[in-house]
């Protein structure tokens, strides 16, 4: 176990031992910049998302009956400045390039109600009639269900 990252060049599916769920995202072009920290309760390293430089991408997952929802986020801010009691934003390279992620999904998925925008698998998921859209997830629709 070490704190080194390998760029991928594909996601792993959730049929495969290496699904991870949470993952972030670094453009080398903007920062070089990953904080971690080693957790050895759970063996592992945590990256810091607030002194990172990085875009948390959890994606989106079929877990039994449900569709776990993803997200896009990031953090904008990395400490509080204690001698001028302000937050320190991050680079505005970061937050121009999680922008351009932003409108990329807005641009790509479709609308299903406020801030929910749904890929080709969930909406083929909601299309086939056997799924309706609950405020956290999607759930496989059960007898009753509108």
């Amino acid at each position: 176990m070490t704190p080194e990252f390998h760029p991928l060049d594909h996601l792993p599916t959730t049929e495969t031992d290496d699904f991870w769920l949470s993952l972030y995202l670094l453009n080398l072009d903007i920062s070089h910049k990953v904080v971690t920290e080693f957790i050895p309760e759970q063996n592992h390293y945590y990256i810091d998302h607030y002194a990172s430089d990085v875009v948390e991408f959890s994606r989106s997952a079929l877990i039994e009956d449900r569709f776990a929802r993803g997200r896009v986020y990031a953090e904008f801010y990395s400490h509080f400045d204690e001698n001028t009691r302000q937050w320190v934003k991050k680079d505005q390279e970061l937050i121009k390039w999680f922008e351009r992620l932003v409108r990329w999904v807005r641009k790509n998925f479709r609308k299903e109600d406020w801030l929910i925008y749904t890929g080709p698998g969930a909406q083929k998921l909601l299309d086939s009639g056997n799924f309706i859209m609950k405020w956290d997830s999607m759930q496989r629709r059960q007898t009753g269900d509108p």
